[in-house]
């Protein structure tokens, strides 16, 4: 999981190399202009074949991977034609996704080729071949070239799945049903079987019961709440709302001792609780009050959980005014409604009230939603109503979007092709994927439309908690990034209507508390990254039982108890924090990737179990015993340094280790690394060890080391030139390669060095493939966050002159930092989790404020000695570096730092 934090933002790349031709005459649309279209596949026995048909005019092209289009124009008429081809990425429902990915624009003068290169996995695309006329009278060649990958077949997936709710009498007969209806990624509705975890033993006791399942054949749960209700009408009603209680008594006159029954509770049918209930938002107890048909909870200034009054079907008039609340889909059941007041609340969508059509009275101003087509049914029986379909704006999918940040509004707007004009609805609720990265956008007023989202990206903005109700309407997102924003805090319920969410990103943010009912709803969570915050506190997470990563370093955490409940956990990122006891960890025993770093720990007994485990970070804590690792056989990475261990026969036999960091403890013997032959990294000094003969058959494969080849004469060994003392030897640098010097011409074309960081520039400059890149453009980028697979190559960084934050993080690369020295605006630099040891390139960036160089390889620091608006350095799990007196200076200027003087 090493990055996860940006995997997002990577595309798959597919290697082309092999050329499938097949031809199409269009002669009825363009006179004497054969086409030939030109798929380029996968290589190999199993490459794809290209199925092609011409219904009605249409031409399918079915691929698994295509990566390339040609379409080659032989123009034997006596007029130059100008022909493009554009490309717009599709779902499986034809709605587009990416309006224009490319659009190529060639002469057609004889014989002429175009060609659109695409990156597509798993997606579909549509592609027209379009002819211009002197580039003035624009001509359809082609109708569409629908390109599918997958075998031609899209991967049909569960798009939508609701929670089953049923409420039985105590005593009743019921079965929990074998089939649930979902909505799939076609649009169509299927019925599929559901395998449940427990059964239903009996209906004999009353109470509320949760049933969890998946369904059959696809990696999705159900979930199911069961009410099993007394039929006991003497029965006495346990209140869990005292406030309330006392008003139903007050109600029906009844004196504080009286026990209320269910058959009380019944003769209640109208109720007034304006401006009651002191913010309490908990009225669960009125589910008993089964008779109502009036209710007044106006005024009350909570967030109320409307669930109670699903079943309060007799309710003709409600009154909800006044209070905070984002959810009303318990409202749909309520059909026999004449009169709803939902104004001045936080609503986003008022869907569920599309079918209740007895409505003569209704409420919505002072909401967050303009959208008022679910009334179209009814609208015209409204007597009383506080809001207007405005006509200019249209109705339902044709009404217009408004959005009030303009750099929010720009993104959008390169997003879906459209420069200027009205954005309507229909152009933006299939969008699936949105990315906003470092536009500074302060408001997402307007993204709630966007309903359609799966994949939303605001990373490095400046959004406040106040904006985080606008997300509650993405019902079908799945990942949301909100990290290097300016959040504080995290309220109750803030992501509940996102049910399908599998990865949540809040790093760099300056999160202080989350709510204890922070992350209700999120059931299918599988990813949560909070690094880089002050969170103390971690109850939260206590819920998120299906959890399988969770990075949270770089907080104030000293408490891990809420994590026990989570034994899915393989994947656990918690270094500096204040952690003294990692016991809660002991039940989840399917780790791989554990990380504590930086802590108080003593005792890792508890790991005992883990035998998965593939990397173990426990660097920088007072652990002097690690018998645990022992049994950890799949151990390919060790990080164990600034401890106070002695005895390390335990890894003798981890013969898959590939990484081993040991260095200052207080170990004499290294003979159990013997037989460790796969060893490419492996740091030994501030140790007391003098003999290193059992590494000497593989000294030179080890790529990096801190020691030399001392062998103890006394041993039958003899000696090698090394000195006898084991000074720590520092690796050789090698010369740094100076960059050339980048001259300023705005309209010189960038030719870049890194084809994976110019995908990425393309990304965030809406530049399509094909249109020339400038040094211009780049000067124009202020911030930066480098997502590479393969290619570490940062040379073409010293184009981004204007950049004042760059991310370079979690790559483990002993980067080239040459580059950098070009980038003197630079005020947040963020390079941890890599290998870096010369950072003498970073001398001149006198106007950094904020620089994490933790966990690297770093020894030297003086090149920091003159950075002196820092006001944040972070240089933690560099056991190299010893002397700190470079940076004394500035060392009271540090607002924020991981290390002591």
């Amino acid at each position: 999981m090493e990055n996860t934090k940006k995997k997002k933002y990577v595309k798959s790349r597919i290697m082309i190399t092999m050329v499938l031709v097949v031809s199409m005459i269009y002669s009825s649309m363009v006179t004497c202009m054969p086409w030939i279209v030109e798929a380029l596949a996968a290589d190999g026995d199993n490459a794809p074949e290209i199925v092609l048909s011409l219904p009605n005019g249409n031409t399918e092209i079915t691929s698994k991977h295509v990566q390339c289009i040609e379409v080659n124009s032989e123009n034997n008429s006596d007029t130059d034609k100008e022909c493009a081809i554009v490309i717009k990425q599709v779902d499986c429902k034809g709605n587009t996704l990416n309006s224009v990915i490319s659009e190529d624009i060639i002469e057609a003068k004889g014989t002429s080729t175009i060609k659109s290169y695409i990156k597509m996995v798993n997606d579909a695309y549509m592609v027209n071949v379009l002819a211009y006329d002197n580039l003035k009278n624009k001509k359809i060649i082609s109708n569409t070239i629908n390109i599918a990958v997958n075998n031609g077949k899209f991967k049909e997936k569960i798009e939508k799945i609701d929670p089953i709710d049923v409420t039985i009498n105590q005593g009743d007969k019921y079965t929990l049903p074998n089939e649930v209806t979902v909505i799939m990624n076609t649009g169509k509705e299927k019925i599929l079987p559901i395998i449940w975890e427990k059964k239903l033993a009996n209906t004999d006791t009353v109470g509320i019961f949760k049933f969890l399942g998946s369904v059959d054949g696809f990696d999705k749960k159900v979930t199911l709440t069961l009410e099993i209700k007394s039929t006991n009408l003497k029965e006495e009603v346990i209140f869990e709302n005292a406030e309330l209680e006392s008003i139903i008594k007050e109600e029906l006159q009844k004196d504080e001792e009286y026990k209320l029954t269910r058959e009380d509770l019944l003769q209640v049918t109208e109720l007034s609780l304006a401006y009651s209930l002191s913010g309490n938002s908990n009225i669960t107890d009125l589910k008993y009050l089964e008779n109502l048909s009036d209710l007044d909870l106006s005024f009350c200034g909570a967030r109320f959980d409307l669930t109670p009054l699903k079943g309060l079907v007799k309710l003709t008039k409600l009154n909800l005014y006044g209070n905070a609340i984002d959810d009303i889909s318990p409202l749909e059941s309520l059909t026999q409604l004449k009169a709803l007041n939902l104004a001045c609340n936080q609503l986003t969508s008022i869907e569920p009230l599309r079918n209740l059509v007895n409505l003569t009275k209704l409420k919505l101003t002072s909401n967050l939603t303009k959208d008022y087509s679910p009334t179209k049914a009814y609208y015209k029986n409204l007597v009383e109503k506080d809001f207007e379909w405005n006509p200019d704006e249209g109705q339902g999918e044709d009404r217009v979007i408004k959005f009030t940040d303009a750099n929010l509004e720009k993104s959008i707007r390169k997003t879906i092709d459209k420069k200027q004009g009205d954005i309507h609805l229909s152009e933006v609720v299939n969008l699936k994927e949105l990315s906003v990265l470092g536009l500074g956008v302060t408001s997402l007023s307007g993204i709630e439309n966007l309903t359609g989202l799966e994949k939303l990206s605001l990373w490095a903005n400046q959004i406040e908690d106040s904006q985080l109700k606008y997300l509650k309407n993405l019902k079908n997102m799945k990942e949301l990034d909100l990290a290097a924003n300016r959040l504080t805090s995290i309220p109750a319920r803030a992501f509940e209507s996102m049910s399908n969410l599998e990865e949540l990103v809040l790093d760099e943010n300056s999160i202080t508390a989350i709510d204890k009912e922070a992350f209700v709803g999120l059931e299918n969570l599988k990813n949560l990254l909070i690094e880089d915050n002050k969170i103390k506190d971690i109850s939260s997470v206590s819920i998120l039982t299906n959890l399988d990563t969770l990075m949270m370093r770089n907080n104030q955490v000293s408490n891990i108890s809420p994590l026990k409940p989570l034994t899915k956990l393989t994947c656990l990122w918690a270094d500096n924090n204040s952690i003294s006891d990692i016991n809660p960890l002991e039940n989840a025993k399917g780790f791989k990737d554990l990380g504590i770093e930086g802590n108080n720990v003593s005792d890792i007994s508890c790991l005992s179990n883990m035998v998965n485990m593939e990397k173990l970070k426990i660097s920088k804590n007072h652990i002097s015993n690690i018998s645990v690792v022992a049994g950890m056989k799949n151990l390919r990475w060790l990080q164990a340094s600034n401890n106070n261990i002695v005895d390390i026969n335990p890894v003798a036999d981890l013969t898959k280790l590939e990484i081993l960091y040991l260095d200052s403890n207080k170990i004499i013997n290294i003979e159990a690394l013997r037989k460790l032959v796969t060893l490419t990294q492996l740091q030994l000094k501030n140790n007391d060890i003098k003999d290193f003969s059992p590494v000497k058959d593989f000294y030179d494969d080890i790529k990096r080391k801190d020691f030399d080849l001392i062998i103890n004469p006394t041993a039958g060994g003899g000696s090698t030139d090394g000195t006898e003392n084991n000074p720590p030897v520092t690796p050789p640098i090698t010369p740094p390669v100076t960059p050339p010097v980048v001259e300023d011409d705005p309209l010189k074309e960038v030719n870049f060095a890194n084809s994976e960081l110019e995908t990425l520039v393309r990304e965030q400059l809406g530049k399509n493939n094909g249109e020339t890149l400038t040094q211009g453009d780049l000067l124009g980028i202020t911030k930066f966050e480098c997502v590479f697979e393969e290619n570490t190559d940062i040379s073409d960084l010293k184009y981004f002159k204007n950049l004042e934050e760059l991310n370079l993080s979690l790559y483990y690369t002993n980067f080239n930092l040459e580059p950098l020295k070009e980038l003197t605006k630079l005020k947040v630099l963020e390079l941890n989790s890599n290998a870096i040891e010369d950072i003498s390139a970073l001398e001149g960036l006198i106007n950094l404020e904020k620089l994490d160089l933790s966990s690297n390889f770093i020894s030297n620091i003086s090149p920091l000695k003159n950075l002196v608006k820092l006001k944040s350095l972070k240089l933690s799990g560099n056991s190299g570096i010893k002397d700190y007196s470079p940076i004394k200076d500035i060392y009271n200027n540090l607002q924020e730092k991981d290390f002591e003087i």
